[in-house]
């Protein structure tokens, strides 16, 4: 068994690095814009490498961790940013953990309410045990996200945890 680190230029790139149990580290090469959301299912670390990471659709989550997901994002780059387009919803953690390292999350909303940047939840009643999310800040920056009711740039629902150790939130 080896680890594989790949680049990826465009959407079904990124999608089939996510799905490549081998990948522990996906950079991106370009610009990217998402069809639909990413699912996280397992440990992997997502260099924006100076890049954006953008979703086309409407009212989604960009990446959603589940709960044996654990995705850091790190940007080795100047500038990376996940950008949700003042349409959509950054990370949605459901169970798993998410670690911002360095980078953005920008320009999130989400129009049912909750967690316009990043939506830190509970696996639901469905997975049992129920696994509960977990966001770890320790650098980088949220800026200029809303939500129409609760938590514009973090909401933590339930047992939750949001643990921010260095880092940017704003606007």
């Amino acid at each position: 068994v080896f680890a594989v680190n790949l680049s990826v230029k465009n959407d079904s790139e990124l999608e089939a690095a996510f799905e490549n149990a081998d990948c522990t580290e996906i950079k991106l090469g370009e610009n990217i814009e998402t069809v639909w959301e990413l699912d996280v299912d397992r440990t992997v670390t997502l260099d924006l490498n100076g890049y954006t990471l953008s979703c086309s659709s409407t009212d989604e989550d960009i990446i959603r961790v589940r709960s044996n997901g654990n995705l850091t994002v790190k940007d080795s780059g100047i500038g990376g940013k996940i950008d949700g387009q003042n349409k959509n919803c950054g990370i949605e953690v459901k169970g798993g953990t998410l670690t911002l390292e360095s980078g953005s999350i920008v320009n999130c909303t989400d129009a049912d309410g909750d967690g316009g940047a990043v939506d830190v939840a509970n696996t639901g009643v469905t997975e049992t045990p129920i696994k509960y999310g977990k966001f770890i800040m320790n650098g980088g920056a949220i800026k200029n996200c809303k939500a129409t009711k609760n938590g514009g740039a973090v909401i933590v629902k339930d047992k939750a945890k949001f643990e921010m150790n260095d880092g940017l939130i704003e606007g």
